[in-house]
């Protein structure tokens, strides 16, 4: 008997908080219940896709990131793409998000919050 191990989140949201820097993005995935990683990568969109792709095939990914000095680039970038979602925050609305100034807290703050209440977010 031949078991196929292909991996197909199809079906699922999975809600990617980035918290942007200049030389590297602290990334946080979560679905709808758990959190499913952690990590940092260099700072390009179409990395960032291609790790979500690669971990989470098939899945609807939400794209959450604070507005800063990069703008709306991310979601121009991210727009070419059927199966993403871009989400800017404002990072001066402080009752939404609680801000800390931790990279790691902050990127799981945004996922966790934004998952929870997508009001306080502008869509693209």
């Amino acid at each position: 008997m031949d078991k196929n191990k292909t991996l197909d989140f199809s079906g699922h949201n999975i809600y990617c908080a980035v918290d942007v820097h200049k030389n590297n993005w602290r990334v946080n995935n979560r679905d709808k219940d758990f959190e499913l990683a952690d990590y940092s990568q260099d700072p390009y969109p179409q990395n960032l896709y291609k790790q979500l792709t690669d971990r989470y095939p098939a899945a609807k990914y939400m794209i959450i990131y604070e507005a800063g000095f990069c703008g709306f680039g991310i979601p121009r970038s991210l727009s070419k793409y059927d199966d993403v979602d871009c989400i800017v925050v404002n990072a001066a609305d402080k009752h939404h998000l609680s801000r800390i100034r931790i990279c790691v807290a902050t990127a799981k703050k945004i996922c966790k919050r934004c998952r929870l209440a997508l009001s306080c977010c502008a869509f693209f």
